[in-house]
Parts: structure tokens; sequence; C-alpha cells
């Protein structure tokens, strides 16, 4: 490392140290994942997901699939990790349930929750435009979420 190199390194601040934690304990939890899958007689392929770029297993029946996206980054998983949600406050669960749940009575409250799915949805695509290109991860996860608000949204469009 040059002299100009080490003047200008800064040390990672504390959220920028959390997220790294958070990715390492991500891959842990992949890697950790994978080999419980490949104890129980799956192939890990040459092959990434589309998704995400984690490299595919395939089961004794050939079915392939990807244990980031089908365990770790999951709905579930999704809404504390601050690698798939930097500022925790889109609620992708939340928006889902809504969505899924037909059994919102009023009009005036499927009105509200359109609203606020819409304005989750404006706010994640805001939140997109401004991630650098060379933070994948965090594309990847807003991209997932629009899609969900998306989704959410043409559903709560047919219950009104």
């Amino acid at each position: 490392m040059s002299s100009s190199e080490e003047a200008a390194w800064k040390p990672p601040t504390e959220a920028e140290q959390k997220i790294l934690a958070a990715r390492r304990e991500r891959a842990d939890k992949i890697s950790r994942l994978m080999g419980d899958y490949l104890l129980r007689g799956h192939k890990m392929l040459a092959t990434t997901c589309a998704e995400c770029a984690t490299i595919e297993l395939q089961d004794r029946e050939g079915k392939v699939h990807c244990v980031a996206c089908a365990e770790v980054d999951c709905a579930e998983t999704a809404k504390d990790d601050p690698v798939i949600n930097p500022d925790r406050t889109i609620n992708t669960p939340a928006i889902v349930n809504i969505a899924n749940n037909a059994s919102i009575a009023s009009s005036s409250a499927s009105s509200d929750a359109l609203n606020a799915v819409e304005d989750k949805l404006r706010k994640a695509t805001l939140t997109l435009s401004s991630i650098p290109d060379s933070d994948v991860e965090s594309c990847i996860a807003y991209v997932k979420l629009i899609r969900e608000c998306a989704e959410a949204i043409k559903r709560l469009q047919e219950i009104n």
C-alpha cells in the first residue's frame, strides 16, 4: 500500500461495520445450509442463481434450487437484515400480508393500504436509483421489494 492510499483510508463507520457483519453472517448461513444439503445428497452445480448469484444445488430428483433465495433471503428473514433492507423501514412481509389478506372489510381500509404500498413503492424506487451499481446486493434487494410492491398493488386493486 502506498503512503497516499494509507492516508486516504478511513476505518468503516459503525453502520458500515454492521452491514459488513450482516454480510458475513449471511454468507456463513448460506455456507452452513449448503453443507447440510450436500450431506443429504444434493449436488453443487456449476451455475449460479439469476436473482442473487449464489451457487445452485440440485436434489436427487433433479430439482435445482437456490439456498439463499429459498431460505436466507426470504421475506421472513429479509425484514431485519441490513444487507437486504438497509434502513429497516420498508417492511416487505407486512406489504405482502396486506395484499394477501382478502378479508379487508372496508373500502377505506383497502384504499389506505393501497396508498401505503404505493408510498413504499415510491420510496423503494427512489432509494434504488441512489444505490451505486457496484452495490449489487442492495440493488437486488430493492428490485425484489419493488416487484413485491407492484404485486401487492395489483392484488389490492382487485379487492377494490
